[in-house]
């Protein structure tokens, strides 16, 4: 059964912990509340190349490991990173990435397509069903320049944190399995520079079995 990440219009994909966005977390709270989770990321940011999940290269740039259930992920970053003991959260320059790994079968049906177009399509058809009107996505199957199919898409947000105006996600398929980024908008952001740095960083996803060796590639 899919499980949509905002069902009922929050920003959740399962009750499991470590899937639960700090933004979610984050619209749930007071402003005494938040002016302590604000310490909270402050601490939290301090640990950064020496997290396992992200490997510093002598150029500059990281690779951001993501992991689910067995699939092992790599990401190719360029930037100043700050990142948390959550492995799902990181801050580059000044754009939040989240990401979450669902599985491709949960998506396919009988009788129908399994190209990545329409596991894209009732992805976000089976996301719109339970975003509130307000909510309501928009969507645009891009190419990458490796000829992939993915997912680009937004929608307005509207939660106790006025500064955020929109969350802007990109999603792809990459074997059997369905990789989602998401950023929020902040106000006096430019949702379109957001949706461009979205498209570079998918396209240098790959595949791995492990780390080793990943700076020297």
């Amino acid at each position: 059964m899919i499980k949509p990440l905002f069902a009922q219009g929050l920003f959740l994909c399962t009750i499991n912990a470590p899937r639960i966005s700090l933004l979610y977390l984050r619209n749930l709270m007071t402003n005494r509340m938040k002016r302590l989770y604000t310490l909270f990321c402050v601490i939290l940011f301090i640990i950064t190349a020496s997290a396992q999940n992200l490997i510093k290269c002598d150029d500059g740039s990281s690779y951001w490991i993501l992991k689910d259930k067995g699939k092992m992920f790599a990401l190719h970053l360029r930037g100043d990173i700050a990142q948390a003991n959550i492995p799902q959260l990181l801050n580059i320059e000044e754009t939040g990435l989240h990401y979450n790994i669902l599985n491709k079968s949960e998506y396919l049906k009988k009788g129908g397509g399994g190209s990545d177009a329409a596991v894209l399509t009732r992805f976000i058809q089976g996301e719109e069903k339970f975003l509130c009107e307000k909510m309501k996505p928009e969507y645009e199957l891009k190419k990458l320049p490796s000829g992939k199919n993915c997912l680009l898409w937004h929608h307005d947000w509207f939660g106790a944190d006025e500064a955020t105006e929109q969350q802007v996600h990109i999603t792809i398929i990459l074997n059997d399995a369905i990789v989602w980024l998401s950023a929020p908008k902040f106000v006096g952001q430019d949702r379109t520079k957001i949706e461009s740095f979205l498209l570079e960083t998918i396209a240098t996803l790959r595949s791995i079995k492990d780390t080793k060796g990943l700076c020297g590639k």
